[in-house]
């Protein structure tokens, strides 16, 4: 949570540096990839904690190392998408 909370401050605070303009600047599709990891592990979590308030832990388990492989993934695809466009 704090995390996601500086993250907005820091996006904020750019906002702030940058003069407005009609496209998106490197530093929001920067900052659009960073909230889209943290929407990604929001999700991941509440589905695990579901999975384990539901005695399925090992199906918690499972999924869990599954979502820590697909996330160097997704930011790798991110990276790239950003240089990309």
């Amino acid at each position: 949570m704090t995390t996601l909370l500086s993250a907005t401050a820091f996006h904020l605070a750019l906002l702030s540096g940058i003069p407005p303009v009609g496209y998106l600047t490197l530093a929001d599709r920067m900052m659009l990839s960073i909230y889209t990891i943290f929407l990604y592990n929001l999700s991941a979590s509440v589905y695990i904690m579901r999975l384990v308030d539901a005695k399925k832990t090992e199906e918690a388990k499972k999924f869990n190392k599954k979502a820590l492989k697909i996330l160097p993934i997704l930011i790798i695809i991110l990276v790239i998408a950003q240089l990309i466009f």
